[in-house]
């Protein structure tokens, strides 16, 4: 598939899990989507093996290219319509995603997901624990917790925080996005399936699903 994101998917080929922002963590098994600068990269033959030499690019990296690790995501861009058709997926996973997209744009694309989901189906979302960050502030680094809490040192924009998350917040955005039965889940353990290898930020992270109601 092409990394732009344009036509509609040929749903028969895809399966009906979609990984959001999966980045180099890509599932067999599921639909995995990320705008990482990396698709682009993996479809231009050496480009990899060129940015390594130009030291753009780190060893470890360029071994995940070698086993086409970024082939494996396709291009979503989380602000523009996806091109999935109503009611596909049965299950949705992101992992520290959330707390990158602004916050009056996250109502959107929370949207979204639910018009492409099937009902009953789960989303799981996993996002930093501001509450965690909270607990841990000290008044005489209050710049640092800032940094940190927004990630404001990362060079790339794309990778900065918008909003953060605590429990009672995301259950509160998730319910009034029109997700029903919203649940604090453990590391690991909910409905959504695959959690031995998709669930892989234990510190310091929110675990919440959601279902989406069937129709009256």
């Amino acid at each position: 598939m092409s990394v732009r994101q344009t036509k509609m998917i040929n749903t028969s080929i895809h399966p009906a899990k979609l990984h959001l922002g999966c980045f180099d963590c890509p599932l067999d098994g599921w639909h995995n989507t990320d705008i990482t600068p990396h698709l682009w990269i993996a479809r231009i033959p050496l480009a990899a093996t060129v940015l390594y030499k130009l030291g753009k690019m780190s060893g470890d990296r360029l071994g995940q290219h070698h086993r086409g690790i970024f082939k494996k995501v396709h291009y979503l861009d989380l602000s523009r319509r996806f091109p999935y058709p109503d009611g596909h997926f049965d299950f949705v996973f992101s992992c520290h995603v959330f707390e990158h997209i602004p916050r009056p744009m996250l109502n959107r694309t929370l949207g979204k997901i639910l018009r492409v989901m099937k009902p009953g189906g789960v989303m799981r979302v996993v996002v930093p624990d501001l509450s965690w960050f909270v607990a841990h502030y000290d008044p005489e680094r209050a710049d640092d917790f800032v940094k940190g809490v927004f990630e404001m040192e990362n060079g790339l924009e794309k990778n900065r925080h918008h909003w953060m998350y605590s429990a009672h917040s995301l259950r509160a955005t998730l319910g009034t996005a029109g997700f029903v039965n919203v649940k604090t889940c453990e590391y690991r353990q909910g409905k959504c399936p695959n959690l031995d290898r998709l669930d892989n930020r234990p510190d310091h992270s929110i675990f919440m699903e959601g279902e989406k109601a069937f129709p009256i």
